[in-house]
């Protein structure tokens, strides 16, 4: 990674984080927290004070639906014209931000959006997870799951499927990511209760 990552999180629209994946890379995450958001997990404060050289907590201003995507564009802005050589990433599911990331591009800026913090474009060499074979997915998506702490990991089967499909940079069909998920199973690096909550042994 030549340029400078700046990694942008709308922790009101997404909780799964994962600092580890970033430690030591030059990469400055920012963590928006929504006015309202009454807990974060103590592992993930802890984690940010540890790394306070890389990781930034910025409390909402103010309340509303669109207060802390404002204060994201707002400081995005602010990098770009410190710095127009940095990587701008947003990580949220709110597609609102397809406006933001438009305008920014037709400004020759980098900027990214993606639904997970684990889909970060930089955090592992491109792969052809296409011709992998099929025992090296399932070591691939246990190594990934692994480096997340137990708190960010996914809880439900449903959230883990997604996970999992982020992690193959949705390269693989919907049948190929089933036969993954399949193999975590029978490895015993998952399992799953009646209510579908994902118990690892990891």
């Amino acid at each position: 990674m030549n340029k400078q990552n700046w990694v942008m999180v709308d922790y009101e629209n997404l909780q799964q984080i994962d600092l580890d994946l970033v430690n030591g890379h030059p990469v400055h995450v920012m963590l928006f927290i929504g006015q309202n958001q009454k807990s974060v997990p103590v592992s993930l404060l802890t984690k940010a004070i540890t790394m306070r050289e890389q990781v930034t907590v910025i409390g909402a201003s103010g309340a509303g639906k669109n207060a802390l995507d404002f204060q994201i564009a707002f400081h995005a802005g602010q990098i770009s014209e410190r710095d127009p050589s940095a990587f701008i990433h947003l990580v949220s599911k709110d597609k609102g931000f397809a406006v933001l990331v438009q305008h920014m591009k037709n400004r020759g800026l980098l900027v990214d959006q993606v639904a997970s913090f684990s889909a970060l474009k930089f955090l592992s060499p491109k792969l052809e997870f296409k011709l992998m074979p099929a025992p090296e997915r399932a070591d691939h998506a246990t190594e990934l799951l692994r480096k997340q702490t137990p708190a960010s990991r996914p809880r439900k089967r449903k959230t883990l499927d997604s996970t999992v499909a982020a992690m193959f940079r949705k390269q693989l069909s919907a049948e190929e990511l089933k036969a993954v998920v399949q193999q975590l199973i029978s490895a015993g690096v998952v399992s799953f209760s009646a209510n579908d909550a994902v118990t690892y042994s990891l």
